[in-house]
């Protein structure tokens, strides 16, 4: 049982994933999120989703309180919409999540390895218990770091509000199931 557990905790940790939601209500000023936009931008590529559901991946992303701008990685041109036909921009952080990842990966590992310990105590009289606990650690931290770079961190920046009220209507309907 304790075997399955440490398992559980294991491949949760592996599939959880680091994400900032960024929702424009949470400024009192629509410049200031458009300068949160365009910091977080620079140097990154961005998944950009409009209202009419049409997906496309950009860099050199710029907000402004009329038009959003950003080249298109695909066909390779520049292209500009008014920032109302904005539903999201999201940010994968390939470096932070490889981070986040060794850190996750370290601690599952280490608690798998306690929990086969504790499991066979009698398995590990030949080598100490901590020795094992730790060879676990260092196992895991490299197999997080390549889970975690990715998977990447995630900034999503939501620019309608009706955006943010559907998705706390499903958070809601999920919760009540």
């Amino acid at each position: 049982m304790k075997n399955q557990i440490g398992t559980s905790l294991v491949l949760a940790a592996f599939f959880c994933g680091c994400a900032t939601t960024i929702p424009v209500s949470e400024y009192t000023r629509k410049q200031d999120f458009f300068e949160k936009i365009n910091k977080t931008a620079r140097l990154q590529m961005g998944r950009i989703v409009q209202l009419d559901g049409q997906e496309t991946y950009g860099k050199n992303i710029h907000v402004s309180p009329d038009s959003t701008s950003w080249t298109d990685d695909a066909e390779i041109l520049k292209r500009t919409v008014p920032t109302s036909s904005i539903r999201e921009i999201t940010f994968y952080k390939h470096f932070s999540g490889a981070v986040q990842g060794l850190f996750l990966g370290m601690v599952s590992g280490t608690v798998l390895g306690a929990l086969q310990v504790l499991s066979n105590p009698d398995y590990y009289q030949d080598v100490p218990g901590i020795a094992y606990v730790i060879m676990w650690g260092i196992v895991g931290g490299p197999v997080g770091l390549l889970v975690g770079g990715g998977i990447g961190s995630r900034d999503k920046f939501i620019l309608t509000d009706s955006t943010l009220e559907s998705e706390r209507m499903q958070d809601t309907k999920a919760k009540e199931k």
